[in-house]
């Protein structure tokens, strides 16, 4: 059984300034909180129904599916919720390659990002303050649990890249084409939101290429997440 009090808290972390206040955010599903439960992060609330795998697990309260439904953000709630700890994140790891997002905001674009760059063994990512929350639970969801093994990290980003001193290939349609540049295993890879693409401003230097991915049909663009995916696919060769 879950309280009236308890429904309701679990209800506020699906809003930004809760999750940030309280320093907690929601995983569901089974895989995804099953996931969450192989890391060491800490596990603030697990709630789960009878023939979820980890039922018995220390911290599970089993509660009913009716109870389920209550607090779940899911069209169709799947046996477990978990309420985590976000990460205290310190310094920016900028060994290997890296990613930088400017502004991108629709959740399933960050999550599929995230869970790309996982794919391709990127562990950082650096995200303008406007970009979308990594703890939204629809990002969550979109990660498929690489938000648990990549960093992300959110600062202005003139500011993180008065420091940065690798090179830095910023996704741009007047860019060179991607097959002209080597892959590196030392870089930052920045990208744009589809409608305003990359705003930030780099100073000219010999280290800031524009590329971009050549087009071939009659598509007016590429969703954010498929152009990350193809870049970080040709970087990481």
């Amino acid at each position: 059984m879950i309280t009236k009090t308890e429904a309701k808290y679990i209800q506020t972390l699906y809003h930004k300034k809760n999750r940030e206040q309280e320093q907690l955010f929601i995983v569901e599903g089974e895989k995804m909180v099953a996931e969450l439960l192989q890391t060491q992060w800490p596990i603030e609330k697990l709630y789960c129904i009878e023939n979820f795998s980890n039922a018995h697990h220390p911290k599970a309260t089993l509660i009913s599916e009716a109870d389920l439904q209550r607090i779940s953000g899911l069209t169709t709630p799947n046996k477990a919720l978990a309420i985590a700890a976000m990460p205290q994140h310190k310094a920016i790891r900028t060994n290997g390659l890296i990613l930088a997002l400017d502004g991108i905001q629709d959740p399933g674009n960050l999550g599929t990002i995230i869970r790309t760059a996982d794919w391709f063994g990127i562990e950082t990512i650096v995200c303008s303050v406007d970009t979308a929350d990594c703890f939204n639970p629809k990002v969550v969801q979109a990660t498929m649990g690489s938000i648990f093994r990549v960093a992300v990290h959110y600062q202005p980003l003139d500011a993180f890249f008065e420091t940065y001193t690798a090179p830095v290939f910023i996704a741009d349609l007047h860019g060179e084409p991607l097959k002209n540049t080597a892959p590196t295993k030392q870089a930052c890879i920045v990208l744009g939101s589809e409608g305003k693409g990359v705003r930030l401003q780099l100073p000219q230097q010999s280290q800031t290429i524009g590329v971009h991915i050549p087009r071939k049909g009659q598509a007016e663009s590429l969703n954010v997440g498929i152009a990350a995916g193809i870049l970080m696919a040709h970087f990481c060769q």
